[in-house]
């Protein structure tokens, strides 16, 4: 499995010019880790707004307002965040 992960773990880092070998500092990781959760809330955010436009909607379900999607969205990651300060204290 590895001889056919490598080449291309290797040409997605080439891409994003990841250094493989370098080490996160918490600073950067937290970083990484909220710009990766906004991305998402924002692609889940346009996804459900969108929802009446996309395929594989048998119930013809309309999409959302910004506010329900914002919430629909949103509410996951505050509560995987309260779950992790309640594991650390």
């Amino acid at each position: 499995m590895s001889r056919i992960i490598r080449p291309v773990e290797s040409f997605i880092y080439r891409i994003l010019r990841i250094d493989p070998l370098e080490e996160m500092n918490w600073r950067k990781y937290v970083t990484c880790l909220l710009a990766v959760n906004i991305l998402g809330i924002l692609l889940l955010i346009v996804i459900l707004m969108l929802q009446k436009y996309l395929p594989f909607n048998p119930q013809k379900l309309p999409g959302m307002s910004f506010t329900l999607a914002f919430n629909t969205s949103i509410r996951p990651s505050i509560s995987n965040y309260k779950n992790l300060l309640i594991i650390y204290k």
